[in-house]
């Protein structure tokens, strides 16, 4: 639950690493995925838009394309941010430390499956576009839509399969490299003044985006946490920063704070004792009874 915790799983979940990874490349919108043939054909239908003469239509598009991009950017710098902070680097805590192997099989099945098809999906997009096609044509009245379409697909299929050709490219360069440097002798280098990198040098996850959230200052409650050196030689300094979204921090959470303020006045009544229990359906009988016969 607290990536912070994590840290220098590749090592030790290789498998668990690369679906991820995948799974976020996808998710972020990038080729050779579906979420990149899907992303594409939202532009290109708000683009298409774009020439109307209306011009409340003509400025809720530009926004709708800006709201796009912006979340493309945070997505991205989301998951780079889960991917290396779970990941990469040295691990942050004990429990990190101790793992030593994969997760189980029958998790290891379905993210495989999901990855797979997010790789198909982007390399094949005109077969599963076509699905969706059919009721999109029942909404849709611009004429020679499935042109446009189709365009758009050959593109994206096309963007897709050089990406893929690239990647290609690239794991054959890693496995030639591998095999050149199979006999290779491994010999410790000149450690730059220090030679036991520590999780306390690494990045963390609110460091890693607080170039991002300190643009968007308003919209975020920034909650530090202090204790400064005092002494000459302090036993004990920290600083820590926590991001907290207004929305939670001065809606959400006091709304859940009334809520169980309200319910722990009700803690009395579930105390586990069964005379009790029995007492109150006995006196809920009673109540419905007299309420049946004033009815009546």
């Amino acid at each position: 639950k607290n990536i912070e915790q994590m840290g220098g799983l590749v090592k030790k979940m290789p498998l668990t690493a690369i679906l991820f990874i995948v799974g976020s490349v996808a998710i972020c919108g990038l080729p050779p995925f579906n979420g990149f043939v899907g992303e594409i054909l939202i532009y290109a239908g708000m683009l298409r838009g774009i020439p109307t003469v209306e011009a409340n239509l003509f400025i809720i598009i530009v926004a709708a394309i800006a709201s796009l991009a912006l979340v493309g950017t945070m997505s991205l710098l989301c998951f780079t941010k889960a991917s290396g902070i779970i990941f990469l680097g040295e691990a942050r805590s004990e429990k990190a430390k101790n793992v030593n192997n994969e997760v189980c099989f029958n998790m290891l099945v379905p993210t495989t499956v999901l990855a797979l098809l997010t790789l198909v999906i982007g390399v094949f997009p005109e077969h599963f576009v076509r699905i969706v096609l059919s009721p999109v044509s029942a909404l849709v009245r611009t004429e020679n839509y499935l042109e446009m379409v189709d365009s758009i697909v050959g593109l994206t299929k096309a963007i897709n399969l050089v990406f893929l050709i690239f990647l290609g490219i690239i794991i054959a360069c890693l496995i030639f490299r591998m095999i050149a440097n199979k006999h290779s002798e491994i010999h410790s280098t000149w450690g730059c003044g220090y030679d036991k990198p520590s999780a306390k040098i690494q990045y963390t996850a609110s460091s890693y985006a607080n170039l991002f959230v300190s643009t968007l200052k308003p919209l975020f409650k920034r909650i530090s946490h202090i204790k400064k050196p005092k002494d000459l030689f302090p036993k004990e300094a920290y600083y820590e920063q926590e991001i907290e979204d207004i929305e939670e921090a001065y809606i959400v959470k006091p709304l859940v704070e009334w809520d169980e303020k309200m319910l722990a006045k009700f803690e009395k009544i579930q105390n586990g004792n069964i005379q009790q229990y029995i007492l109150f359906g006995l006196v809920f009988l009673v109540l419905a009874i007299i309420g049946l016969i004033l009815i009546g």
